[in-house]
Protein backbone atom coordinates (compact mmCIF):
# COMPACT_ATOMS: atom_id res chain seq x y z
CA UNK A 1 0.00 0.00 0.00
CA UNK A 2 1.49 3.59 -0.97
CA UNK A 3 1.30 6.42 1.55
CA UNK A 4 0.61 9.69 0.62
CA UNK A 5 0.92 13.21 2.34
CA UNK A 6 -2.54 14.60 3.98
CA UNK A 7 -2.99 17.72 2.72
CA UNK A 8 -4.38 20.37 4.56
CA UNK A 9 -8.02 21.20 4.85
CA UNK A 10 -8.89 17.58 3.04
CA UNK A 11 -9.83 15.77 6.00
CA UNK A 12 -13.42 14.47 5.55
CA UNK A 13 -13.95 14.28 9.63
CA UNK A 14 -16.54 16.43 10.66
CA UNK A 15 -15.53 18.69 13.69
CA UNK A 16 -17.68 20.65 16.04
CA UNK A 17 -17.04 24.25 15.66
CA UNK A 18 -15.72 25.90 18.23
CA UNK A 19 -17.40 27.34 21.06
CA UNK A 20 -17.37 30.78 21.47
CA UNK A 21 -15.59 31.87 25.09
CA UNK A 22 -17.35 34.60 26.95
CA UNK A 23 -15.00 37.30 27.51
CA UNK A 24 -14.29 37.24 31.36
CA UNK A 25 -15.16 40.57 33.15
CA UNK A 26 -12.04 41.67 33.43
CA UNK A 27 -10.67 41.83 30.07
CA UNK A 28 -13.21 44.21 28.76
CA UNK A 29 -12.33 47.24 27.56
CA UNK A 30 -13.95 49.77 30.09
CA UNK A 31 -12.60 47.45 33.35
CA UNK A 32 -9.37 47.75 31.58
CA UNK A 33 -9.28 51.81 31.30
CA UNK A 34 -10.72 51.95 34.84
CA UNK A 35 -7.27 49.62 35.75
CA UNK A 36 -5.05 51.84 33.57
CA UNK A 37 -6.59 55.16 34.72
CA UNK A 38 -5.88 53.74 38.39
CA UNK A 39 -2.74 52.90 38.12
CA UNK A 40 -1.75 56.23 35.85
CA UNK A 41 -3.06 58.48 38.98
CA UNK A 42 -1.26 56.21 41.58
CA UNK A 43 2.00 55.88 40.22
CA UNK A 44 3.71 54.33 43.63
CA UNK A 45 2.93 51.84 46.20
CA UNK A 46 0.37 52.79 48.31
CA UNK A 47 1.39 50.33 51.11
CA UNK A 48 4.92 50.74 51.39
CA UNK A 49 5.06 53.93 52.61
CA UNK A 50 2.39 53.01 55.52
CA UNK A 51 4.01 49.59 55.73
CA UNK A 52 7.72 51.13 56.86
CA UNK A 53 5.83 53.66 59.40
CA UNK A 54 4.37 50.89 61.22
CA UNK A 55 7.53 48.64 60.96
CA UNK A 56 5.70 46.09 58.30
CA UNK A 57 7.81 44.96 55.65
CA UNK A 58 9.33 47.01 53.11
CA UNK A 59 8.69 47.12 49.64
CA UNK A 60 10.82 48.93 47.93
CA UNK A 61 11.10 48.07 44.20
CA UNK A 62 10.82 48.98 40.34
CA UNK A 63 6.92 49.42 38.85
CA UNK A 64 3.68 48.83 40.48
CA UNK A 65 1.11 46.77 40.10
CA UNK A 66 -2.91 46.79 40.50
CA UNK A 67 -4.66 44.43 42.70
CA UNK A 68 -7.81 44.01 43.44
CA UNK A 69 -8.72 43.75 47.37
CA UNK A 70 -11.39 41.98 46.88
CA UNK A 71 -10.20 39.23 44.26
CA UNK A 72 -11.82 36.13 42.82
CA UNK A 73 -15.66 36.03 41.80
CA UNK A 74 -15.77 39.28 43.35
CA UNK A 75 -13.05 40.94 40.99
CA UNK A 76 -14.72 44.66 39.87
CA UNK A 77 -13.14 47.19 38.81
CA UNK A 78 -13.95 49.92 41.04
CA UNK A 79 -11.79 52.34 42.61
CA UNK A 80 -12.53 50.76 46.13
CA UNK A 81 -11.39 47.55 45.18
CA UNK A 82 -8.29 48.37 43.37
CA UNK A 83 -4.74 49.58 44.93
CA UNK A 84 -1.49 50.14 43.17
CA UNK A 85 1.42 47.49 45.13
CA UNK A 86 4.49 47.11 44.79
CA UNK A 87 5.54 43.46 43.09
CA UNK A 88 6.95 42.68 46.42
CA UNK A 89 4.35 43.88 48.74
CA UNK A 90 1.89 42.63 45.86
CA UNK A 91 2.90 39.18 46.65
CA UNK A 92 3.20 39.81 50.53
CA UNK A 93 -0.63 40.86 49.84
CA UNK A 94 -1.76 38.07 48.05
CA UNK A 95 0.16 35.12 50.46
CA UNK A 96 -1.43 36.72 53.20
CA UNK A 97 -4.95 37.73 52.42
CA UNK A 98 -7.02 38.53 55.72
CA UNK A 99 -4.27 40.61 56.68
CA UNK A 100 -3.27 42.04 53.12
CA UNK A 101 -6.85 43.07 53.02
CA UNK A 102 -7.03 44.27 56.18
CA UNK A 103 -4.01 47.07 55.28
CA UNK A 104 -5.54 47.47 51.98
CA UNK A 105 -8.57 48.41 53.64
CA UNK A 106 -6.27 51.25 55.32
CA UNK A 107 -5.13 52.82 52.97
CA UNK A 108 -7.89 53.41 50.91
CA UNK A 109 -9.88 54.49 54.41
CA UNK A 110 -6.87 57.21 54.60
CA UNK A 111 -7.64 58.37 51.13
CA UNK A 112 -11.15 58.43 51.60
CA UNK A 113 -11.46 55.92 48.76
CA UNK A 114 -13.38 53.50 51.04
CA UNK A 115 -17.22 52.60 49.89
CA UNK A 116 -18.90 50.16 52.22
CA UNK A 117 -21.86 49.64 49.34
CA UNK A 118 -18.90 48.75 46.48
CA UNK A 119 -17.23 46.39 49.25
CA UNK A 120 -20.77 44.19 49.74
CA UNK A 121 -20.94 44.45 45.52
CA UNK A 122 -17.56 43.28 45.40
CA UNK A 123 -17.55 40.15 48.55
CA UNK A 124 -21.11 39.88 49.15
CA UNK A 125 -20.30 41.09 52.74
CA UNK A 126 -20.95 44.31 55.13
CA UNK A 127 -17.71 45.74 55.42
CA UNK A 128 -17.90 46.56 59.31
CA UNK A 129 -18.87 42.90 59.76
CA UNK A 130 -15.97 41.58 57.62
CA UNK A 131 -13.44 43.90 59.81
CA UNK A 132 -15.45 42.86 62.78
CA UNK A 133 -15.20 38.48 62.20
CA UNK A 134 -11.23 39.51 61.51
CA UNK A 135 -10.48 41.69 64.46
CA UNK A 136 -7.67 38.93 66.18
CA UNK A 137 -5.85 39.55 62.89
CA UNK A 138 -5.79 43.19 62.83
CA UNK A 139 -2.35 44.50 63.11
CA UNK A 140 -1.93 46.00 66.18
CA UNK A 141 -0.41 48.96 65.25
CA UNK A 142 -3.93 49.65 63.19
CA UNK A 143 -6.22 48.56 65.59
CA UNK A 144 -7.29 52.34 67.12
CA UNK A 145 -7.45 53.10 63.32
CA UNK A 146 -9.66 50.42 62.48
CA UNK A 147 -11.96 50.63 65.23
CA UNK A 148 -12.56 53.71 64.50
CA UNK A 149 -13.23 52.83 61.20
CA UNK A 150 -15.78 49.99 61.96
CA UNK A 151 -17.73 52.53 63.63
CA UNK A 152 -17.83 55.39 60.87
CA UNK A 153 -19.22 52.28 58.53
CA UNK A 154 -21.83 51.30 60.84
Amino acid sequence: MKRTELKRGTSKMKRAPMKKRSKRHRDMPESLAVRRKYAADNPECELSPLMIRHGGIRGISDGVETHHIVGAAGRIDVVSNIITLSPAIHRWVEANVVEGRIWCIYAKSLKNEINADEYKQCSGMFLPGWLANHRAEWPVCLVPYLEQLVKSLE
